[in-house]
């Protein structure tokens, strides 16, 4: 995967699919969908606050075409809403050739605040 822009609330990246990304219909295995949706919206949201990873709260991903092993696809995180404990995120995949869109999801995200030791 090469990130191509991290910038004001959003991130993009490419990624050829690999054998290695591919399910046995030789197509982009949807866990690998999944995870670009998880990345790619954490992404966005670090360019908004680099000191707020945070931790999932809820992650959808509706499939909506095959992406062939070979073909080259751009994921796009958008930021949505972000706020001091939460933060919403959109995340597009295109075809790299077509502009075709492959996948879309969402991705929330809470900002946990510190807490002290349970012993302190």
């Amino acid at each position: 995967m090469e990130i191509t822009k991290i910038d004001s609330g959003t991130a993009s990246a490419t990624l050829e699919v690999t054998r290695d990304l591919a399910n046995s219909y030789d197509t982009l295995h949807g866990g690998a969908t999944a995870t670009l949706v998880d990345v790619m919206g954490t992404l966005a949201l670090l360019s908004v606050d680099t000191s707020k990873p945070g931790v999932s709260l809820e992650i959808n991903t509706s499939y909506i075409a095959g992406v062939k092993m070979g073909s080259r696809i751009i994921a796009e995180g958008k930021v949505l809403a972000a706020y001091r404990t939460i933060g919403f995120t959109e995340i597009t995949i295109k075809d790299a050739d077509s502009g075709r869109l492959m996948a879309t999801g969402r991705h929330t995200k809470a900002f946990p605040q510190k807490r002290p030791p349970l012993n302190a």
